[in-house]
């Protein structure tokens, strides 16, 4: 059986699925689509607010809150983040976000990757020289590269060793000559 939701603004009944979630509500989902959502959102209007708002006499109150706090608890803070800088969550999240930041910089099509899934589906080896690769070794490449037209989503990148991504860079596998050892 298929849940349907009234959107309080539009008043049609849609699919539940039709519906943002919010835990804080009783039923789990927002009161309103995702369509009507997004059709009420006023950009101009809420950026004019939080100019008028940061800088009058509250705005001021706060920053040199927020600027003293930063700076009584910098110490702690700065310790806290290079810890987490060391994780190996750090270090995937940091590789994901850094490819996808590239490829929007080309305007270049992304989408969501999952890596583990890619290193799991690649039998945990190198597809170029068939190395066997630990999870915190692997690099991930894309077989035809952003620079070149490619495309980052699932179907374009491939697990690899540090050594053969290095020497494969931004071109083609067949532009390229490995010698496996």
């Amino acid at each position: 059986m298929k849940w349907i939701k009234r959107c309080t603004k539009c008043g049609e009944e849609k699919p539940i699925e039709a519906f943002s979630r919010n835990a804080a509500s009783k039923t789990g989902y927002r009161p309103a689509c995702k369509v009507c959502d997004r059709a009420g959102i006023n950009k101009q209007g809420r950026r004019a607010y939080e100019k008028k708002y940061w800088s009058g006499a509250k705005g001021s109150e706060k920053k040199a809150r927020i600027k003293q706090c930063r700076e009584k608890n910098l110490e702690a803070y700065t310790a806290v983040l290079q810890a987490y800088r060391k994780t190996d969550t750090f270090k995937a999240r940091h590789r994901a976000h850094a490819a996808t930041r590239r490829a929007r910089m080309r305007d270049a099509f992304v989408e969501a990757v999952d890596y583990q899934v890619i290193y799991e589906l690649s039998s945990k080896t190198c597809v170029y020289c068939g190395k066997p690769l630990d999870f915190k070794e692997v690099e991930f490449d894309h077989f035809i590269p952003i620079a070149k037209g490619g495309r980052h989503e699932r179907s374009n990148i491939r697990v690899s060793c540090l050594p053969c991504n290095r020497v494969k860079g931004a071109r083609l596998v067949a532009e390229v000559c490995y010698q496996v050892d």
